[in-house]
C-alpha cells in the first residue's frame, strides 16, 4: 500500500530511516510536533486495517520517536494504555499501541519474519518514497498467568511473545517512551517503557 502527502517534512524520512548501528542508548529524541506529523501519516494506514488481531486506537496526540545520528523510531500508543490496564491484564489481549519501522524488522527466532507476516507500507514524504512497517503491540496473560507482550504482523498469531517486566523507570512524559542497544552487527534490542514502570524488550534484526 503506498500512502502520499506531497507537503509532509522531509524530516520524516530521516525520523523512519532506522539502522542498527544508530540503535543505541542515548538516542536523542524527536520534538512531539515532528513526532505528531509522522502519526498522522501513518496512522491513516494503521486505522483501515480490517484484519487486526488486536485494536490500537492511536493516541496521534502523544506519539514518541527516537533518533540517532538523524534515524529513529515511532510508535503510537494506545488511546486507553495505562499502568491499571497493564497491571490488569487478561486473557484478552490489551492493546499497548502501533510500532512502525524501517530497515529493521522484529527479530523471529533470529531472522526477520517472511514478507508475507509483515504489514508493508510505501510512504511518501517530502521527495522520498519509504518502505516502512507496522507492528501491533498488545499485553495478555499467558497459559501459566504471566504477563506478556506480544507483537504482531500481518497474522492472526503473534510473531513474537516477550516478558512484561518491572523497571527502574518506566515511561515519564509519554504513555510510551522507547529506548534500545545495538547487540552486534545485525541485531539490535528495543526497549518499551510503559505506564507503572512496566518495560518489553524486543529484539530487532536489518530487514530482509
Amino acid at each position: 500500500m503506498k500512502i502520499t502527502r506531497s507537503s509532509f517534512p522531509v524530516l520524516f524520512a530521516a525520523l523512519l530511516s532506522v539502522t542498527l548501528s544508530h540503535l543505541a542508548f542515548g538516542q536523542e529524541s524527536v520534538p512531539l510536533e515532528e513526532a505528531q506529523k509522522g502519526a498522522q501519516l501513518l496512522s491513516g494506514a494503521a486505522g483501515r486495517l480490517s484484519d487486526a488481531p488486536v485494536a490500537v486506537d492511536g493516541n496521534l496526540d502523544k506519539p514518541f520517536a527516537v533518533k540517532g545520528g538523524g534515524v529513529g523510531l515511532l510508535v503510537i500508543p494506545d488511546k486507553a494504555l495505562t499502568a491499571e490496564k497493564l497491571s490488569s491484564a487478561g486473557t484478552t489481549i490489551t492493546p499497548i499501541g502501533q510500532l512502525w519501522m524501517k530497515d529493521v524488522s522484529v527479530a523471529v527466532n533470529g531472522r526477520a519474519p517472511s514478507k508475507d507476516n509483515v504489514r508493508a507500507y510505501v510512504v511518501r514524504a517530502g521527495d522520498n518514497d519509504l518502505n516502512v512497517q507496522l507492528y501491533l503491540v498488545g499485553v495478555v496473560k499467558n497459559a501459566a498467568g504471566q504477563a506478556e507482550v506480544v507483537v504482531y504482523g500481518k497474522g492472526k498469531e503473534p510473531l513474537i511473545h516477550t516478558a512484561l517486566e518491572k523497571s527502574a523507570s518506566g515511561s515519564k512524559e509519554m504513555p510510551i517512551e522507547l529506548t534500545g542497544k545495538k547487540n552486534d552487527e545485525n541485531t539490535g534490542t528495543l526497549t518499551l517503557l510503559l505506564p507503572g514502570n512496566y518495560q518489553a524488550e524486543i529484539v530487532l534484526v536489518k530487514a530482509d
